[in-house]
């Protein structure tokens, strides 16, 4: 079963949407507090069914990453790097299918 996994790392609350596999789709940007952090995974969910919320960028001319973002453009969090387009493509699909159905665990 995919999951949204809140970890505590340097005085932030952060998540993670990781596959039944361990893959790690979405990560997240830092929040004060735990309320804020499951708010942000609503927003990721919410945003991440629009393909308009999603931004694709090279880091450079052998890597793809894509950033979700919400209505206003405010980042809700980004992917790891992938070697191809295709790659980074299939990760979208991912997100948008798994943000849907992932449950909520801490770390």
């Amino acid at each position: 079963m995919s999951k949204f996994v809140i970890s505590y790392e340097r005085k932030r609350y952060h998540f993670e949407l990781v596959t039944a596999s361990g893959e790690v789709l979405l990560t997240s940007n830092g929040f004060d507090s735990w309320e804020q952090c499951e708010a942000g995974i609503a927003c990721a969910v919410k945003h991440s069914q629009r393909k308009r919320n999603f931004s694709c960028q090279r880091v450079d001319e052998s890597k793809w990453f894509f950033c979700l973002s919400d209505a206003t453009g405010e980042p809700i969090g980004s992917s790891e790097n992938y070697v191809t387009y295709a790659g980074l493509r299939k990760a979208i699909r991912a997100v948008k299918k798994h943000s849907v159905i992932a449950q909520i665990v801490s770390e």
